[in-house]
């Protein structure tokens, strides 16, 4: 009995071993490490004050979903603005393109005719005063005038000089205005009202696409990770109002030593073992092989001893699992040699 009792405990121990190095060479192949996903900010293209948050932390949103809408008061305003000082452009430039009409210049060429009439008044007065003035200088000589009657001629004679002056260059003005109507509008000042038109135009499509942008919306499905503004606060251009996290492309970042580096590569298929999904099989393809080494990271949790070098694996998951989130610890099974 001693004998056979003996001999079945050795088998035990045997098994037992042989169980221990089996497991050991297994957890040779296992790496640790942490979930992560990719995450976006969410910003606005206008800078001004926010009218309304529509989400909070941990809500999860749709592409497409209102985050938060911006006060676009203001801009109206302005779009008004810029829409009034383009119709006056356009009709410039349909002015300056269609040219004179008859009435315009029938109507400049009486102003001219107006303006000659008045000025050769002022030339007649003019002569008269100078004559005037001549005759009493004269007399002043032959002392038959006082000298003060002369210095009043002398300032009339000045104001009708300046009178008729002003008259001239007046008929000058209104004769040039007729010329240009008769001959019509040059190309330069066309081409001049044709650029007011198109910047005007332009800042009309910029604040139409300012407005377009109040309604801050998702760019993809996931989680709102953090909300960094409140209502009533305002906010920069591209100033980022949330974090969103695309849950749909979770993925964990190894580390292995050089020695271990032949048992991956890109697009390769792995093991992947999460503690607490016991019923399920997780699948990871390779999509990242770092090209060089660097020191192993403080954080990094591994089945076999930390080595000083080590190369990022970055292993995207294929299963779409809820229950899987950032931060979760996750085991990844190089499988032995890589095929």
């Amino acid at each position: 009995m001693n004998k056979k009792f003996i001999v079945c405990i050795l088998m035990i121990c045997m098994c037992l071993l042989s169980a221990c190095s089996f497991n050991s060479e297994e957890d040779k192949n296992v790496y640790t490490g942490t979930i992560e996903c990719d995450d976006f900010n969410i910003s606005s293209e206008i800078a001004g004050a926010i009218k309304e948050i529509a989400i909070k932390e941990g809500d999860f949103v749709k592409r497409g979903d209102l985050i938060a809408r911006i006060d676009v008061e203001k801009l109206n305003i302005e779009l008004e603005q810029t829409n009034s000082g383009l119709t006056i452009a356009k009709s410039n430039l349909n002015k300056l393109e269609t040219g004179p009409r008859s009435e315009e210049i029938k109507k400049a060429m009486a102003k001219v005719e107006q303006a000659k009439t008045l000025s050769e008044g002022k030339e007649k007065e003019y002569n008269y005063r100078l004559e005037n003035y001549n005759k009493l200088k004269a007399l002043h000589e032959n002392a038959v005038v006082s000298e003060q009657n002369v210095k009043d001629a002398k300032s009339l004679l000045d104001h009708s000089k300046s009178l008729y002056e002003s008259g001239k260059k007046e008929v000058e003005a209104m004769q040039y205005q007729l010329d240009l109507l008769v001959k019509g509008t040059r190309s330069e000042e066309i081409e001049m009202a044709v650029g007011q038109v198109q910047s005007a135009t332009s800042t009309v499509e910029m604040i139409k696409y300012k407005i377009s942008k109040a309604n801050i919306k998702s760019p993809i499905d996931g989680v709102i990770e953090n909300v960094n503004y409140n209502k009533g606060e305002i906010i920069p251009v591209y100033g980022n109002i949330a974090n969103i996290l695309d849950l749909k492309n979770i993925w964990v970042k190894i580390y292995i030593p050089e020695k271990e580096l032949h048992k991956v590569s890109i697009g390769k298929e792995l093991d992947i073992k999460v503690d607490f999904i016991k019923d399920q099989k997780l699948k990871g393809k390779v999509i990242f092989i770092s090209k060089e080494a660097e020191f192993t990271p403080k954080n990094v949790e591994s089945k076999e001893n930390k080595q000083e070098m080590v190369f990022a694996v970055k292993i995207k998951i294929d299963e779409s699992i809820d229950d899987l989130k950032p931060g979760m610890l996750i085991d990844v099974n190089l499988g032995g040699e890589n095929k």
